[in-house]
């Protein structure tokens, strides 16, 4: 059982002395010599002093300090601390909370905090004062022992939880859309726990195959639908194939997915037709004052993209999910009291085994009909400038000029304005025979391609706040591939991929030379190779396996949604209680602020902000 105890009692800083000597220390000293089976969780948020000193506990307990500030400031904030109450609950698993002190009227602690937990005053065990505390203690362990625990409770409440119906707002396939496959893959997994309802835009008809609790609808059946849904899931990307959801999230909220933090491209769709003023008040959402200057700069040359523009959208939704860190801390940046979800793009857990894709490369190579001895260096979806075509392809001329036997295969569409300039070069430099450019493929022919490769790029540049799910299929399949070393990007860990600096202050001659030498020496090194691979593959089943996305999902959808304590008024109080306080005392009390604004889910798997 996993037991928190609040050291109020001995630590209370009403008193000049610390209560180290009364009878609860005592008592408390006693209860965590005597049991070794249970394990034990000391929360202060009092004084930065080790209570292992006092209490002598042994390794299955552990301390954890939350600093409130100056005279304990943070304590005028009750949902503050009612917040690290509730998070270290749920991060730690907690079965029963005790407190030490009696007097709590100057911390106000509330039942409310404790929900689904046992709660308990150490104080109250003992049925009267005696000198036998090894006697007071075995009593007290054996209430403890007839509790239930947290877990069971929990399993009994989600027993009884009611069937909930979804409205998924998503573009589905024939949409030549990323978003389309990875919505088809989360509807399946999501159908196992919700009854859901699919609206689409209208003009065409899906070709996918859903569940059978699975029905599709033209969105311009909703109105007529909305008052059954107990949930809106808006799966939003910065193209025209997301224009229709606009006019829903901003009149029915919900939960939206932002798969594009930047949907600049998205806002010129809506606004092209209409009059300019239109367009500056939808840029008011994300800039408020600064609109005209912004026009200006425009004007002045600057491109659309540069801005980051989401407000639009995101200032509607009840819950914003995200699929990266870096999202997640732009959203918050622009307004702490925003509630921010990350999850992580997902992706499939392969039907082999890292040491069998050896065989499967050579066998997707043989079906794609590709000389099982080439090297082949891949790079998927939409051929652009900000995926780095151009430089990549310079790169691979003079790759393909050292290594003969090398295949460039590029698996997608590529943009208009590139066409030209694209196979004028591969013409000139004679690499028809080497490079080769697929155009739109179905979903079994791309991950085909990804299973054949020995090498894959994922270049990002500019950079407007996307992920790739392509990035993860290719981290699951346990292939090396070279990033950039940008935004979302930077986040995937070191030993899975390699990574270059992003190009944004660099020649493209430098940008060149950069992506040759990371390929020339992934070539010459079968062991890197394998190294990088097996390291993506584990990195991928941790955190990106679809079933656990999935079940992060559910865990957002089946909470109330509600706003963050930590508001940016709080924040401008806080600021001036601070002014003179030293720089590592501002440090651990912005971990302490952190830690309210904790995900619940990253705390399920016992991840914090570093406490």
């Amino acid at each position: 059982m996993n037991i928190a105890i609040d050291v109020m009692g001995i630590l209370d800083n009403t008193k000049k002395n610390k209560d180290t000597d009364s009878y609860t220390a005592a008592q408390l000293k006693t209860l965590l010599a005597l049991d070794k089976q249970n394990k034990y969780f000391l929360l202060n948020l009092y004084d930065d002093i080790l209570l292992k000193d006092l209490l002598q506990y042994s390794n299955n307990t552990n301390e954890y300090y939350f600093n409130t500030g100056k005279d304990h400031f943070l304590w005028s904030y009750p949902k503050l601390i009612g917040e690290i109450y509730q998070n270290f609950i749920m991060e730690h698993k907690i079965d029963l909370f005790f407190l030490t002190s009696s007097d709590n009227h100057n911390f106000p602690i509330k039942k409310s905090w404790f929900k689904n937990t046992n709660f308990k005053a150490l104080y109250g065990i003992k049925t009267e004062r005696t000198e036998n505390l090894e006697e007071t203690t075995r009593l007290t362990l054996k209430s403890i022992s007839g509790i239930t625990s947290r877990l069971q409770q929990m399993q009994k409440s989600s027993n009884n939880k009611k069937f909930d119906n979804i409205a998924f707002f998503t573009p589905l396939p024939p949409i030549e859309s990323g978003i389309s496959d990875y919505s088809v893959d989360i509807i399946c997994q999501l159908a196992k726990h919700f009854s859901i309802d699919v609206f689409i835009d209208t003009g065409y008809t899906h070709n996918c195959l859903l569940p059978h609790n699975v029905n599709v609808y033209e969105h311009d059946n909703f109105h007529k639908r909305y008052k059954k849904y107990d949930k809106l899931i808006f799966q939003m990307g910065n193209n025209p194939f997301h224009k229709y959801m606009v006019e829903y999230i901003r009149k029915f909220h919900g939960v939206v997915v932002l798969h594009d933090c930047n949907l600049h491209d998205l806002l010129l769709t809506i606004t092209y037709r209409d009059k300019i003023n239109n367009y500056e008040k939808m840029l008011s959402y994300d800039y408020k004052d600064e609109v005209n200057e912004l026009i200006w700069a425009i004007h002045d040359g600057k491109r659309h993209s540069d801005f980051i523009a989401n407000g639009f959208v995101t200032n509607f939704a009840d819950i914003v999910i995200v699929h990266s860190k870096w999202g997640k801390k732009q959203l918050l940046l622009k307004n702490i009291e925003a509630n921010v979800e990350h999850i992580n793009l997902y992706a499939q857990i392969p039907n082999y085994s890292f040491e069998e894709s050896y065989k499967v490369k050579q066998s997707a190579k043989k079906k794609l009909q590709i000389d099982e001895q080439d090297i082949v260096i891949a790079a998927f979806g939409f051929l652009s400038e900000s995926k780095r075509c151009m430089p990549s392809l310079h790169a691979i001329r003079s790759i393909i000029k050292e290594f003969p036997h090398t295949r460039m295969i590029y698996v997608g569409k590529i943009v208009d304005n590139l066409k030209e300039e694209f196979f004028s070069y591969t013409k000139q430099n004679n690499l028809q025979e080497r490079v080769s450019l697929t155009g739109f493929t179905s979903l079994e022919t791309f991950l085909l391609y990804i299973e054949s490769a020995d090498i894959c790029l994922n270049l990002r540049f500019p950079y407007h706040g996307e992920t790739s799910a392509t990035l993860t299929r290719i981290l699951m399949a346990g292939k090396c591939v070279i990033i950039n070393d940008i935004g979302s990007f930077s986040e995937i860990p070191d030993d899975c991929c390699v990574k270059i600096p992003s190009p944004e202050n660099m020649l493209l001659k430098e940008e060149e030379e950069l992506i040759y030498k990371a390929l020339k020496n992934l070539i010459n090194s079968t062991k890197k190779r394998s190294e990088l691979g097996l390291a993506a593959r584990k990195y991928a089943e941790e955190e990106l396996d679809l079933n656990k996305i999935t079940q992060q999902y559910i865990n957002v959808l089946s909470r109330p949604s509600k706003q963050r304590v930590l508001t940016n008024n709080i924040l401008s109080q806080i600021k001036k209680q601070v002014k003179n306080i030293k720089d590592e005392n501002i440090l651990t009390l912005a971990r302490t602020l952190a830690y309210t604004m904790q995900d619940i889910d990253i705390l399920k798997n016992g991840k914090t902000a570093g406490i």
